[in-house]
């Protein structure tokens, strides 16, 4: 009698736990949203959006045939710019050398080091898609993309200034 007691005193408090758990969860998530949605009518100005941090604004050249600007996001800090067609994509962002920060997945994710030229680029690779990110002294790139890497290496090289 004493054991299913104690079963179910310690299923009732795992059950209490993990409701606990996904309440901090959700109201991490609403604060997370608040923040950001504070900080995107903050960077507001009139219409458009401060580039103090920005001298100069790079794009990719050599889009494929195909692709099409879905998202534009800018932040003082980083321009964000999402293209697609059909399955698939390319994220291109460009960030600040002081801002830049990225976290990554060292489990299920292969890094290497490609260098073409004069350029060096860190590759991570999964199962689903590369990342190239490359530094050009003022500013860091990132390319994000399911195509295949030499098609990459090309949308990298091809980024230009605005």
């Amino acid at each position: 009698m004493a054991a299913i007691i104690i079963s179910l005193a310690t299923l009732v408090l795992f059950v209490v736990l993990v409701l606990y758990v996904e309440k901090i969860h959700t109201t991490l998530e609403e604060i997370n949203r608040t923040l950001y949605s504070m900080n995107q009518k903050e960077s507001k100005n009139s219409g458009g959006y401060k580039m103090r941090n920005f001298e100069e604004e790079y794009y990719i050249s050599a889009l494929p045939e195909g692709f099409e600007k879905t998202e534009d996001e800018r932040t003082e800090n980083s321009i964000d710019i999402s293209y697609f067609r059909e399955n698939d994509y390319i994220l291109f962002t460009q960030y600040t050398k002081s801002y830049y920060e990225q976290n990554y997945d060292n489990e299920y994710t292969e890094y290497k080091e490609h260098i073409d030229g004069d350029e060096k680029y860190l590759v991570i690779e999964n199962e689903y898609d590369s990342t190239y990110i490359w530094d050009n002294g003022k500013y860091i790139f990132t390319i994000q993309s399911n195509l295949n890497k030499d098609s990459i290496l090309k949308l990298c090289k091809s980024t230009k200034i605005k």
